[in-house]
């Protein structure tokens, strides 16, 4: 069965396999979803994910969240990588 992505699921995944990580603040401020090149905190480029793309690839079975504090990371799964 193919999974359908949008431009913007396909886009966050194709990040991902390059090296930037995804982060989603688990602070009661928030502060949104965002990749990181290299890793969230590790100083490199950096730019905005919309929340509703995160929980698509979520529901879709593409990422799986580590919990951290005062982020949550996420990596692809094995059916992401397949993609």
């Amino acid at each position: 069965m193919k999974i359908r992505l949008g431009k913007n699921q396909r886009h966050l995944i194709q990040r991902m396999k390059s090296g930037w990580e995804l982060g989603v603040s688990t602070t009661m401020m928030g502060g949104g979803c965002w990749l990181q090149e290299g890793g969230i905190g590790k100083g490199g480029k950096a730019e905005s994910v919309d929340s509703n793309v995160v929980w698509s690839l979520r529901q879709k079975g593409l990422i799986k969240q580590i919990y951290g504090f005062p982020a949550a990371t996420y990596i692809l799964t094995d059916k992401a990588r397949e993609i």
